[in-house]
Order: C-alpha cells, then sequence, then structure tokens
C-alpha cells in the first residue's frame, strides 16, 4: 500500500467564493467542493487519491473538526433536482435580514481571524485554480436551520492514518461560510390560482318512456380548469393526496373516468358535480366522468336511463401550474348514487425546496366552485391514515 500525505487541502463553495446561502427547508442543496493534493512519502512525486480515498472526505465544523457535519446540516454526494443557486432576490425580507444580523454578531467576535482566514483562503484557493492538478470532491449540503455554519473538510491521511483536515493550525485554513436562509412558506397569500371556462359540449342521454321504448337525448356538460402556482419562486412539483386514485377505490361507483376525483355530489340530486385534482405534468387529454345506469319511478311504472356520461377533457395546459377541474354534468333524472368527496389535499414545492400546504375544497352549497385552503402540517396524509376515507354525503 502506498504512502501518501496531504499536501494541499482547500475547500470552497462550487458556486465560487468562499460563502454561498441556502434555503433552510432541508431539500435546497448548495456544493462545496474539497481540493486536495497529495505525494508519495517515498518517491515525492504526485499522488492520485483513489475514488475511495477521494469518498472518505468528511464535511466538518471548522469551529470544532472533530464533529462531522450533522443535525439540521447534513450533506451528499448525490445532487438533487432543486436549483442550488440561492436566488439574488428576495433577501429583503426581515427573516433574511435577521439572518444577516446574527451572523454579523457572531462573526463580530472573531474578525480578527476571520481576516487572517480570508487572506489564507485566498492564496490557497488562487493556487488551486492555478493547479488544475488539484483533486476534487464535490458534496451537496442542506440545512433546516436558520444560521451560518463554516464548514471545514477532513480525511485520514495514508501514511500515519492521521486525520488531516482544512483547519489544523498549521498548515492548511479554509472554510466554506454557508448561511441558511428562512425558507419560504406558502399560503393563499403568496401563491396565484384562477378560474378558466375551459370547455363544453354534449353527452347523450338514453331514456325510456312507458311503451318500453328508448330515445337519446342530448344533455349539456361543463368544465372548469382551476391553474394554481407560487409566486414568490417558480412552481417546481406538487404532491396529491386524498382522491379516489383509480376512480375505483371511492366504494359507491366503479368507474375509471373518476380517477382523480375527490368529490362526487348533486345538490338537487340531478346535476352532477365532478371535482378533480391531476397530477403535476404535461397537458393530456383525459376521459372524466362516467357511464351510469340507473331508472325513475313514476305511479306507471319503473323506466331506464343511462347516462354516456364519460367525456374526454383537457388538463394541465398551463405550464408550472397544478390543476383542478370541476366538471359539470347536467340531467333531469335522480340517477347518480350515493354521493361522495374525500379530504383532498396538496402541497407546492417551488424550485428551492420551499412548500406550502392546502386543502382543495368547495363551495359550501352547490360545489359548483373549487376553493383553496392553507393547512398545517397535520394535514399531510402520512400522520393519520383515518383520513383517507371517503366521507359519503
Amino acid at each position: 500500500m502506498t504512502k501518501w500525505s496531504v499536501s494541499s487541502f482547500t475547500v470552497k463553495a462550487s458556486s465560487g467564493g468562499q460563502s454561498d446561502r441556502v434555503y433552510a427547508n432541508g431539500r435546497m442543496q448548495v456544493g462545496v467542493d474539497v481540493y486536495i493534493k497529495a505525494v508519495d512519502d517515498d518517491t515525492k512525486a504526485r499522488y492520485t487519491l483513489s475514488k475511495t480515498e477521494l469518498d472518505s472526505i468528511k464535511l466538518v465544523d471548522y469551529n470544532d473538526t472533530s464533529k462531522e457535519l450533522h443535525g439540521p446540516w447534513t450533506y451528499t454526494g448525490t445532487k438533487n433536482k432543486y436549483a442550488h443557486s440561492f436566488p439574488a432576490s428576495g433577501t429583503s425580507n426581515r427573516a433574511v435580514k435577521a439572518t444577516h444580523l446574527r451572523a454579523a454578531a457572531e462573526d463580530s467576535k472573531s474578525s480578527e481571524d476571520d481576516d487572517a482566514h480570508s487572506l489564507t483562503s485566498a492564496v490557497s484557493v488562487l493556487a488551486v485554480q492555478q493547479d488544475s492538478s488539484a483533486q476534487c470532491k464535490t458534496y451537496w449540503v442542506s440545512t433546516t436551520k436558520n444560521e451560518t455554519k463554516k464548514v471545514a473538510a477532513r480525511i485520514v491521511q495514508g501514511t500515519d492514518s492521521a486525520t488531516r483536515n482544512t483547519h489544523d493550525g498549521k498548515t492548511f485554513d479554509s472554510y466554506v461560510s454557508l448561511t441558511g436562509e428562512e425558507p419560504v412558506t406558502y399560503t393563499t397569500s403568496n401563491i396565484s390560482w384562477y378560474r378558466e371556462d375551459t370547455a363544453n359540449g354534449e353527452y347523450d342521454y338514453e331514456w325510456e318512456n312507458v311503451l318500453g321504448t328508448w330515445f337519446t337525448a342530448k344533455n349539456k356538460w361543463d368544465q372548469d380548469n382551476y391553474y394554481v402556482t407560487t409566486t414568490t419562486h417558480k412552481l417546481f412539483k406538487a404532491d396529491i393526496w386524498q382522491y379516489d386514485t383509480t376512480g375505483l377505490k371511492n366504494g359507491f361507483q366503479d368507474d375509471k373516468g373518476l380517477a382523480n376525483c375527490y368529490s362526487y355530489f348533486a345538490e338537487d340530486k340531478k346535476n352532477m358535480k365532478l371535482l378533480f385534482i391531476w397530477e403535476y405534468d404535461s397537458e393530456k387529454t383525459t376521459s372524466a366522468g362516467l357511464y351510469r345506469e340507473g331508472s325513475v319511478q313514476f305511479l306507471t311504472g319503473s323506466y331506464g336511463r343511462k347516462a354516456h356520461a364519460r367525456i374526454d377533457i383537457t388538463v394541465n395546459q398551463k405550464s408550472n401550474s397544478l390543476t383542478l377541474t370541476r366538471l359539470c354534468i347536467d340531467s333531469g333524472d335522480e340517477i347518480w348514487g350515493q354521493f361522495w368527496h374525500y379530504d383532498c389535499g396538496f402541497r407546492l414545492y417551488d424550485i428551492y425546496g420551499n412548500t406550502g400546504t392546502f386543502k382543495a375544497g368547495y363551495s359550501s352549497t352547490d360545489r359548483n366552485l373549487i376553493e383553496i385552503h392553507d393547512t398545517n402540517p397535520s394535514s399531510d396524509p402520512n400522520t393519520s391514515s383515518s383520513t383517507w376515507k371517503v366521507i359519503k354525503d
């Protein structure tokens, strides 16, 4: 086994420089690059670390290099899909200012040390930039704490199994300063949504007269789409829950046209209002509604009805928006069976991993309008399995 020693060891932000900022939401990441050079103890030639040796580098607390980043501060070698550069705007809110003031107060206690460190770091980084032979290990750091953390690196060198770090008080002195900024919480005050008169048409409605003869009428349907998006930063994705995922799970009507439906209701028992929530995805045409057979009772007997109310509709037409749909299916008869709804919810994520949690509701009388309400994290379906049950109306 080759004996080797660390000859150069520095850290810096992947974005450049010795500092960076990250939303303290546990999802946004910022990159930290660790640059290292080593020499063969016997030949004094450059030694190239193996992948395993590079992967053994740890990120540690600069003020206590025996402590690997842990708790609210975590890191990984895997880059996620959120944005990794803190936005240039959005720094004027009070929470962010408070973070800066707190960080300034903490750093003022060691300003002389920091000045010395800045000079050392500048020389170290310049040396790395001038010498492209330095090997680099990149880690992606996230946090859930609103604070500033000085991050260093350490490795066990191959010569004597001694631990070397970028803050050994002798040869190396390098860190990157990361600030966890107050995350954005989305509520109805910083999202936008609007209703669109999307489409309308007619569907076939068969009815039987007293002589047993069947006729086909044209009944009306009407589609309104609702588009929801974040306003502080661009929407990245959405989680949705508590709805009939297949159209076959509500316990009353089995029809694939009810997939993604969270409310099945007709106030007058005739004119049906179906409410849907759709996966955050690209535009598509889907079959929504249902085929329903029933009968109506008159003094002379019972007569059949058949509603061919499975309708092709288009959803997700607006990019960077979550789509919900109200589909109204008119009927002159009470043929729809048991009414039901789910306590439907969704969570929006912006490109930086900031979130907001909401309930997809409806107007209290006829459910002709979709309403959106703020909810707290306890509305997450993972916290209570009982709320998944369908509710009869």
